[in-house]
């Protein structure tokens, strides 16, 4: 098969005349039509040249010292070509087609790709436990529904799924004490890391706090220590909490 430059490179089409969508369809279809005939190559666009089999040529001394002559070449537009001859005009043809579509279409495709992620994320956060399915079947089904928003490039780390699954259950398997516990601790944590700020932020108080863990009562004047009393009763909250003594504000 001889192939010319010209018949091996994908032509690029005006802006005007590639695919963007429905609306120029005609014409970008038009123009593919005329490139690809041109090219003598209208047979892998329609479908009409089948692919061939594979081949392969024979070495001397094979099949006991027969020698099989080389495959000799067919013309390029030749309606049974060689297996290698067909797999080089339909990339061709393929080139034609895809290097003409615009980057809109992607972008449109794009968007299209972040609506079915959303679709599959909704799905598997909205997806509620069946009390007539055992336990298996719901936690197979949230599987698969992981493996779809996956699939689609969506994403669920491995400490959100459990809480997901979890959120699927019914309130009375006490979810709301989950919640509520949950709550706690990361109340506590928000309350630790304001005392410690308060400490750091009046040293004086940090030392009459720290007294008061050895000492039965501490008494402490709220004016001397610049600290607002929230803060003050928040520290001697503290203190209680560390099993060491009373701190008395006045």
């Amino acid at each position: 098969m001889s192939i010319s430059q010209n018949s091996v490179t994908a032509p690029r089409f005006p802006e005007a005349k590639q695919l963007v969508g429905e609306g120029n369809w005609q014409e970008y279809k038009r123009e593919v039509v005329l490139a690809v005939q041109s090219r003598s190559l209208m047979g892998y666009l329609d479908g009409t040249i089948a692919k061939p089999l594979p081949t392969t040529s024979a070495s001397p001394g094979s099949y006991g010292g027969t020698i099989y002559p080389a495959i000799a070449a067919t013309p390029f537009y030749s309606a049974i070509p060689h297996f290698e001859e067909w797999i080089t005009c339909d990339t061709i043809t393929t080139s034609i087609i895809v290097t003409n579509i615009i980057d809109l279409l992607v972008s449109k495709y794009k968007k299209c790709n972040e609506q079915k992620i959303h679709i599959v994320d909704m799905a598997l956060r909205k997806e509620v436990y069946d009390p007539e399915v055992s336990m298996e079947d719901h936690e197979m089904k949230m599987r698969n529904l992981l493996k779809k928003l996956h699939n689609a490039s969506g994403t669920c780390s491995n400490s959100q799924f459990p809480l997901i699954v979890i959120a699927s259950m019914p309130k009375e398997w006490k979810l709301d004490l989950y919640l509520d516990k949950k709550g706690e601790v990361e109340e506590e944590e928000r309350e630790t890391k304001k005392i410690k700020a308060l400490l750091a932020k009046n040293p004086m108080a940090f030392a009459l706090v720290m007294q008061s863990t050895t000492a039965d009562t501490v008494e402490v004047n709220v004016v001397d220590t610049n600290l607002e009393p929230s803060e003050l009763y928040l520290l001697a909250a503290e203190a209680d909490n560390a099993d060491g003594g009373k701190v008395l504000l006045f």
